[in-house]
């Protein structure tokens, strides 16, 4: 099967937003939730015999039948692999497990922070409180993170990610090095 790329030579994301494009493990963790694998399974596998069983002039041809059945194939195992990759335990004895799109390891011991409190005045004066987290420390450093990086914030119920955003050298295949 060909691939085909644009003149750049660069994948087209079309559909998903800043967060989604830096963190796509959330794209993956949310179709996961939505939908088990059996039935994700079954989809794909019916797509795939209606376009060989049906009269249509796109899968006439023998080789792009072939394709289809390379795609489908290699489809069902992507998503096979992503709900067993999803389904790892993400937190084992009191250590975080970091789940990044390029790396995954295991981070040094959780630290304990408490939340504080802030409070700013309103327009008219009225007292209003929030919650405020200040997180800091040479750990940040070892962590990845430096002095005017910056970072994209996700949250979900009870969670944070905080991650750092890189540009990505397509001509090294690997990450920009911070100037």
């Amino acid at each position: 099967m060909k691939r085909s790329k644009n003149e750049t030579g660069e994948l087209q994301i079309t559909t998903l937003d800043q967060v989604e494009i830096h963190n796509p493990l959330l794209v993956l963790r949310s179709f996961t939730e939505d939908f088990s694998l059996a039935s994700t399974r079954q989809l794909i596998e019916t797509m795939r015999d209606v376009c060989i069983t049906t009269e249509n002039v796109f899968f006439g041809k023998a080789v792009t039948r072939e394709d289809l059945l390379h795609v489908t194939r290699h489809i069902i195992r992507f998503f096979e692999a992503a709900y067993l990759y999803l389904a790892r335990p993400q937190s084992e004895k009191g250590m975080l497990v970091v789940h990044d799109s390029f790396v995954q390891k295991q981070t040094t011991p959780f630290q304990l922070y408490q939340i504080m409190e802030r409070s700013i005045r309103s327009r008219r004066g009225i007292p209003y409180t929030y919650p405020c987290l200040i997180i800091s420390g040479k750990w940040m450093e070892k962590a990845g993170f430096h002095v005017r990086d910056e970072v994209s914030i996700v949250h979900e119920h009870q969670k944070i990610l905080i991650t750092v955003h890189r540009e990505w050298d397509a001509e090294n295949s690997d990450f920009k090095k911070r100037a």
